[in-house]
């Protein structure tokens, strides 16, 4: 249960004192110009808030709580602040640990993604993220093609080597992809190996990347068993060079679809922010045959929080936009990202 007014002081006396002391925003605006969170004249996290009868969804997906006009109020520093100035709270969580917790509802992936990272999904699952080959500690040089960096002596006992390792020495540890193995294998860090798992449940996934990175990461997802890099590279037996290069005899890149599979798998967890500089990632970086195709599969995606952004610049929370605004804002600030890239490439 969220709330967002000030507790009644006769039924929750301890919930009003934290409430008191964590909870209220302020004062600001007219009352205190000099607030850390004014900025041009005005309250960088929107307070007062509106008198709201129920709460509901926005259509961006964000909650927008009840603040009923109880003439309750709370004095700090000489102001009365009432509802409209309540950080949302859970009661419980607020008088238990009598601290500061802002707490919030959210409905959809897009409004979660800011504070995802690790999700229990019971008390027996866990997600894990399982780190390829390419995030050590190793120093990899620019002149060093991924290949030759994967199979380096000095790159030893990553999570990815010794899953070819298990591979290679258990058939049992053959029938699962990469990301699959957490399912049935347990990571020792100590010992810096994989063992079977006795108990719990694990999902696991393969950090997002993006170049040759890309490539592998996508070979992973299909190839079970693999003992080396040449068997990941290895296609009706002809040992590509690069991973890019036994994509495309897989037929994986014929037709483009890969850069809009990478922009979906993003989305997931990317705002489209970070969207908006994947895609100029691969416009710079990688062969697009049509970005303008790319552009309207995805423009939704990389128009996300447009909305959000533009309400908090003109400081305007009641705004709408239609998505082509949106849109068309996105695509300026693309402009602006592709601008700025190129001029640090010199």
């Amino acid at each position: 249960m969220i709330s967002a007014e000030i507790p009644d002081k006769e039924s929750n006396p301890l919930a009003l004192v934290a409430v008191e002391n964590y909870m209220i925003h302020g004062p600001c605006g007219d009352a205190n110009k000099n607030s850390p969170c004014m900025h041009k004249g005005k309250c960088q996290k929107h307070f007062p808030k509106k008198f709201v009868k129920t709460t509901i969804v926005d259509d961006e997906g964000y909650p927008v709580y009840r603040r009923w006009d109880t003439g309750a109020f709370i004095e700090k520093k000489g102001v009365k602040l009432n509802n409209l100035f309540v950080a949302p709270y859970n009661r419980n969580l607020l008088t238990k640990f009598d601290a500061h917790i802002n707490a919030k509802i959210y409905d959809q992936h897009r409004s979660v993604k800011g504070y995802f990272n690790l999700i229990p999904i019971t008390e027996n699952w866990q997600v894990r993220d399982y780190h390829s080959t390419w995030r050590t500690n190793k120093l990899f040089y620019p002149d060093k093609c991924l290949v030759t960096s994967l199979e380096s002596i000095a790159v030893t006992q990553t999570k990815l080597i010794e899953w070819m390792k298990c591979n290679d020495e258990y058939p049992q540890a053959r029938s699962l992809t990469y990301s699959n193995f957490p399912s049935k294998w347990v990571w020792n860090a100590t010992e810096r190996k994989w063992t079977e798992r006795k108990n719990g449940k694990c999902i696991g996934r393969i950090y997002f990347a993006y170049g040759e990175k890309y490539y592998l990461r996508m070979l992973l997802n299909l190839f079970k068993g693999a003992i080396s890099c040449a068997y990941i590279r290895a296609i009706n037996g002809v040992i590509h060079p690069i991973f890019k290069d036994a994509c495309y005899s897989l037929g994986l890149l014929d037709d483009g679809k890969e850069w809009n599979v990478c922009l979906d798998e993003a989305s997931v967890w990317a705002s489209g922010s970070q969207l908006q500089q994947l895609f100029v990632t691969i416009l710079l970086l990688n062969e697009v045959v049509s970005p303008t195709d790319l552009w309207r599969t995805n423009a939704v995606k990389l128009s996300e929080d447009m909305a959000y952004i533009l309400k908090r610049k003109m400081g305007m929370q009641a705004a709408r936009f239609s998505d082509e605004q949106l849109q068309n804002h996105a695509l300026i600030e693309i402009e602006d990202l592709l601008k700025k890239r190129r001029e640090n490439n010199g």
